[in-house]
């Protein structure tokens, strides 16, 4: 039997987290079966950007040091120039000590919205969710629309409001969330969503320039040396 352990900032793929995450293929699978190991393939599949650009990182940390010279160009002088990136020093950010005592297995939360004094459950979006979110930007762009995306956002992110899960009811709020809520969760949420921030500072040899730069995953972040 494998012995319980936790480990910090991570999931850990249950018993519990598989049936309850996928059910009906969990039971088409089966228990007694060594493809329940791909379910480790489909969560990571679904891991968003920020949890991909860690796992990538740590990777790249552990199998070929913290330093990382590649090739940029400077937004100043345009100048193609030899930089040394220090991985080992992005921030990574996580969910605050109220928030994180309070995620679900599942990675839901609860907050009170200031206007509406509603008790929403919201939940981090995936990488699914993000490629949904982003094929409808582009869709939008393709035909010139000035509509954003910021209420099919918020449909994501709500799981219940006042312990209803009715999606027409959640469709309903958003249409009608005053723009305070509305503002409030985005913020709620940037606040607390996983992250690593992929910027460092960077000085240009050419001309002295100092920015923030973001880090490039180059061929030389997979094939250093």
């Amino acid at each position: 039997k494998t012995p319980e352990f936790k480990l910090k900032n991570s999931i850990i793929l249950t018993t519990n987290y598989q049936e309850k995450k996928w059910k009906r293929l969990s039971k088409l699978i089966g228990w007694n079966s060594i493809q329940r190991r791909n379910f480790a393939i489909l969560e990571a599949y679904q891991m968003s950007k920020n949890d991909k650009n860690a796992l990538i990182v740590g990777a790249r940390i552990t199998g070929d040091g913290q330093e990382y010279e590649t090739k940029v160009t400077c937004p100043s002088c345009a100048a193609n120039v030899r930089h040394t990136f220090y991985l080992d020093e992005l921030k990574n950010t996580f969910p605050s000590p109220e928030i994180e005592k309070q995620l679900s297995e599942t990675g839901t939360f609860k907050v009170t919205l200031p206007i509406s004094k509603f008790d929403v459950e919201l939940r981090l979006l995936n990488g699914t969710d993000e490629k949904v979110l982003a094929s409808m930007a582009e869709q939008k762009k393709a035909l010139k629309s000035e509509e954003s995306t910021m209420s099919e956002q918020l449909k994501l992110l709500i799981v219940s409001i006042n312990e209803v899960k009715d999606r027409a009811v959640i469709e309903r709020f958003v249409s009608v969330c005053p723009a305070g809520d509305a503002k409030f969760i985005r913020k709620v949420y940037a606040e607390n969503v996983p992250n690593v921030d992929m910027t460092q500072k960077f000085t240009c040899r050419s001309c002295d320039s100092e920015m923030e730069m973001e880090v490039p995953f180059t061929v030389d972040f997979f094939w250093s040396g």
